[in-house]
């Protein structure tokens, strides 16, 4: 067995006991310096409201230090301009005015009505293959007359939904789809007016600008953009309101067709037609009536399903060769209204209008066509 000597000895017991003693020292140090950091909240660093990681699991959450998007300012619709475009939309005004339209190369002259801002009419008055013509729309009424050629093309069925059409505008803008601003002011026909522009999101090539009367609504003025320049412009030259304007309800309706005009119903292009009545029959909450004696030749040619102020409405389409004759059939809600449009005794005319009770519910039916007095009587005598 080898002995160590004792001076190595010696010197292994001074280091050992100098490696202890720096051990103890530090160990010292740690015990007083990690609790004074620890009371004094930890090391401080200059950005404002920091706390040590070992607690971020505890930080409680302020909304109001949520961060925002920021907001592009640039598509964003002018307040005050949709209120002064929502009064044109809403306008219920009835008013007589001279209008002038340019089309590119082409112009023209009217006269435009509107009454209580539900039903309008435009007179053309040039140029002179246009001078006489006349197109009235209104709820359930479409008309379109041709002075050189003494005919008309009319409706009946067509539902002029104006409303909804207004609605879906301003619902259109407050998705952002729409922006609306007021550029300016200018006088046109005496009236000083708003102009408001009004173009698509993002896209601003297309644009239209309207000038507005911002006290009766009505839009003396409107411009047509896109990207190449104007594409339409028109305005008003002069204009009666109210009473002044000395229109009256006839003005728009079927009686404004002059006598003699031979009147060519229209139809649905765009929907497909129903085969039979017993197969629209269930789609509609009345029951269709439907002639048993019809005029020699004529027969089902078109049946649609329309669906009419929150409901189902039918209309019929019977044919001989190029002729046409339509029954266009919806349900009344109104029983009172029943005894005021009693079914002809003899009937005459190309449009006729009436309300028949069926099955404890009232029918309003609407016919548009050209059978002689004594066919149209049996027809709606067979009616069932």
């Amino acid at each position: 067995m080898q002995i160590m000597d004792k001076s190595k000895l010696n010197n292994a017991v001074d280091m050992s006991s100098f490696r202890a003693v720096i051990c103890g020292i530090i160990v010292t140090l740690l015990c007083i310096f990690i609790p004074i950091q620890l009371l004094a909240g930890g090391p401080r660093h200059t950005r404002p409201g920091w706390i040590p990681p070992r607690f971020h699991h505890y930080k409680p959450f302020h909304p109001q230090r949520v961060i925002q998007p920021r907001v592009n300012r640039k598509n964003i619709s002018d307040p005050k301009a949709v209120q002064i475009l929502k009064r044109a939309l809403l306008s219920k005004t009835t008013y007589l005015a001279d209008q002038h339209t340019q089309q590119g190369v082409h112009a023209a002259n009217e006269t435009v009505a509107s009454l209580m801002g539900i039903r309008q009419r435009i007179d053309f008055l040039s140029p002179p293959g246009l001078a006489g013509d006349f197109i009235i729309t209104a709820p359930g009424t479409y008309i379109h007359y041709y002075a050189r050629r003494h005919d008309a093309v009319a409706s009946f069925w067509t539902v002029v939904n104006g409303g909804a059409g207004k609605k879906a505008v301003l619902k259109m803008i407050q998705k952002g789809k729409l922006i609306v601003r007021q550029t300016g002011w200018e006088r046109v026909a005496g009236i000083t007016c708003a102009i408001i522009t009004i173009s698509s999101n993002p896209s601003v090539d297309v644009q239209r600008k309207l000038w507005i009367d911002t006290s009766t609504g009505i839009i003396m003025k409107r411009e047509v953009w896109n990207k190449n320049g104007m594409v339409s412009d028109s305005y008003l030259t002069h204009i009666l309101i109210g009473n002044a304007a000395g229109l009256t309800l006839r003005d728009f309706t079927r009686d404004a067709i002059p006598p003699g005009t031979n009147i060519t119903p229209t139809f649905p292009g765009d929907l497909p037609s129903i085969g039979t009545v017993s197969e629209a029959q269930p789609q509609v909450p009345f029951h269709i009536l439907d002639p048993d004696l019809l005029p020699n030749g004529y027969y089902i040619s078109g049946l649609w399903v329309l669906h009419v102020n929150r409901q189902n409405a039918v209309l019929i389409r019977f044919s001989h060769g190029a002729n046409h004759f339509s029954l266009y059939e919806r349900i009344v809600p109104k029983v009172a209204f029943w005894k005021k449009l009693e079914p002809p005794k003899h009937p005459k005319g190309y449009i006729l209008m009436w309300n028949q009770q069926d099955r404890g519910k009232v029918v309003h039916i609407t016919y548009v066509g050209h059978l002689t007095p004594a066919e149209l009587s049996r027809t709606i005598i067979s009616l069932h």
